[in-house]
């Protein structure tokens, strides 16, 4: 049987979960948790702002984070507001809650 589709798309500011269902599926069968969702957002990370993310979730800070990547901690904070905003959270700590 196949699967439903997860993917996101963006329209300038807008991001849009888009689920794409075969018709044979019934409704419902078909259940989307939260950890889902924080799955399919961690996707739309590029390969640098999910390293970064790994060291959030180590409660890494910002200074610890520019060291082990070798970058400067003014990168690491825009790495970090990247993170933030593609995963639709506003602080470090509603991002640990939404994904442990």
């Amino acid at each position: 049987m196949t699967k439903p589709r997860y993917e996101v798309e963006t329209e300038g500011a807008d991001t849009w979960l888009v689920i794409r269902i075969p018709i044979s599926l019934l409704p419902e069968t078909i259940t989307l948790g939260l950890g889902d969702v924080a799955e399919i957002r961690r996707d739309t990370l590029t390969r640098r702002e999910r390293e970064v993310f790994d060291m959030i979730m180590e409660r890494k800070q910002n200074k610890e984070i520019a060291d082990a990547l070798h970058i400067e901690v003014r990168t690491v904070k825009y790495h970090v507001s990247e993170v933030l905003r593609k995963m639709h959270v506003s602080s470090r700590a509603e991002l640990w809650f939404v994904n442990e």
